[in-house]
């Protein structure tokens, strides 16, 4: 009999890298949505959707943005996209990691 392991959830990664970053000495942002009076839950904002789950900032190491997926097969969506290519294209550092990236996000996180 086999035992099928639930995935990560996003949540639990996003945990995972907050706790390394920090264990490093980098600044975190990360925005947490808000539940609003008809029980929904969203992330509020002004200007455009889209921006990076994460903002990781150290005196030494950069600022990195890096957008969260909690498998390779969940893709990031067009408004993600466009962020991320605009973060590159303006010489900053963007990543989209998932939990198989940790290696490397360890040592990106690392090399400071």
């Amino acid at each position: 009999m086999s035992t099928i392991l639930n995935p990560i959830t996003e949540k639990e990664f996003t945990q995972q890298v907050v706790a390394i970053a920090q264990m490093r000495g980098w600044l975190v942002f990360h925005a947490l949505p808000a539940q609003n009076v008809r029980g929904r839950y969203a992330t509020w904002a002004i200007g455009d959707t889209g921006f990076p789950d994460l903002v990781l900032v150290h005196h030494t190491g950069g600022v990195v943005f890096a957008e969260l997926k909690r498998s390779v097969r969940e893709k990031p969506r067009f408004d993600q996209l466009r962020w991320g290519n605009a973060i590159k294209e303006g010489e900053g550092e963007w990543h989209l990691w998932t939990p198989n990236d940790l290696p490397q996000i360890i040592a990106r996180l690392s090399n400071i």
